[in-house]
């Protein structure tokens, strides 16, 4: 009887049923979405934060957390490679020397962290390796001192991103992806190198009109990317004693992961 007064209840104003149902349905289907969307971006950040940037454990000197200075490395090292070698729970590690230092090109400077890796072994901690952005070298061999892997954001801060467009691209681009009339516009920048996106965006804004720098703008950005692969780099920082040292390496690879610079080389 209830089941029966209610089927019909439903029925006796059919718009008001309707708009009633339609509600809940879209409320229950944007809130499992929304949830679904949260859920999947916790779990890839928290993928991200272990495997690129913090792993499970790490272990430091207990006043290196409060005062990160290059004095304060793991006391007696060796004990605790051996304590963590004996652990069956532990499937790799990786020592690594992170030092805050100054990051200098002939165009421009600034601060960073810097991590001193064993290239090998790291791939078994992080991937990073995995990270390596398209037309952005090559993951560091350990047979090879002097070379370092920076990230995209450290490169564009240190205007290692350069912005080109060749006779080869022109040829690329032309009557294919863009117009012929667009392209044209453009050739009085063939072969002019820009030192960051902001300078190669304003250059072609003053030569295209706006409907086309808004459909062709981001094709001409991405393609006339030029990373400066073998640019050297200085980095100066302070040893334990608080004296400053300096290295010169060349540029091996760029990621799009946040960490900043990492490198297995020799000081030059």
């Amino acid at each position: 009887m209830i089941w029966s007064l209610s089927w019909k209840n439903v029925w006796r104003n059919k718009t008001r049923s309707l708009v009633v149902i339609s509600a809940v349905t879209v409320g229950i289907i944007s809130g499992v979405l929304i949830m679904g969307v949260m859920q999947g971006w916790i779990e890839q950040r928290m993928h991200d934060a272990i495997y690129n940037e913090v792993s499970h454990i790490q272990i430091h000197n207990k006043e290196y957390l409060e005062n990160e200075e290059p004095v304060f490395t793991v006391v007696r090292p060796e004990e605790v490679i051996s304590s963590i070698e004996a652990l069956p729970e532990v499937s790799t590690f990786v020592q690594r020397t992170k030092l805050t230092a100054m990051a200098a090109t002939p165009w421009a400077a600034t601060g960073i962290f810097i991590y001193g890796i064993d290239p090998e072994k790291e791939k078994l901690v992080s991937e990073i390796y995995k990270k390596i952005v398209p037309s952005g070298g090559e993951y560091i061999d350990k047979n090879k001192n002097g070379t370092i892997l920076i990230s995209d954001k450290t490169a564009e801060l240190l205007k290692l991103k350069h912005y080109i467009i060749t006779d080869g691209l022109f040829e690329r681009l032309s009557g294919k992806q863009i117009p012929y009339p667009v392209m044209e516009k453009l050739d009085s920048l063939k072969e002019v190198r820009f030192r960051s996106p902001k300078d190669f965006r304003e250059a072609l804004k003053q030569r295209l009109s706006k409907k086309e720098l808004d459909k062709y703008g981001k094709i001409l950005v991405d393609s006339a990317l030029d990373y400066r692969i073998r640019s050297r780099i200085q980095i100066t920082f302070t040893d334990p004693e608080g004296n400053p040292v300096q290295g010169t390496f060349r540029v091996c690879e760029y990621t799009g992961q946040p960490i900043q610079a990492m490198t297995r080389c020799r000081f030059l």
